[in-house]
């Protein structure tokens, strides 16, 4: 495990994806915590209903969370050793993020059940 991961890192990776996320209809933040004895940055992506978080530490941990409700989160956790496994994290919570929008969507379509066709 590395001695300290840059989390700027994680800005260029960011940034990088932002002209795809836009025109998916997915909006981020991205975050630094304070200076403490394990500094982390996260980013949060958000689609639809779905919500999905990146922590990094500069100890080259990565804690990956997503969902589509309280009832309905996953967590998995990671290290990574350079950018580019960084960036393989960051593209997987974002195909979390879209597959939990994709499974929320069959639960909301109309169906015969419902009553709402006939």
């Amino acid at each position: 495990m590395l001695e300290h991961f840059d989390l700027h890192l994680l800005a260029r990776a960011t940034g990088s994806r932002a002209d795809e996320w836009r025109a998916d209809g997915v909006s981020w933040e991205l975050h630094e915590g304070p200076e403490t004895n394990k500094p982390a940055a996260w980013l949060i992506l958000r689609k639809g209903n779905a919500d999905g978080q990146l922590t990094l530490w500069t100890s080259g941990e990565v804690e990956l969370d997503w969902g589509s409700s309280p009832a309905d989160t996953h967590c998995e956790h990671r290290e990574v050793l350079d950018p580019d496994d960084l960036d393989r994290c960051v593209d997987l919570l974002a195909a979390r993020v879209r597959e939990c929008v994709s499974c929320c969507l069959l639960y909301t379509s109309p169906s015969p059940r419902d009553g709402l066709l006939s």
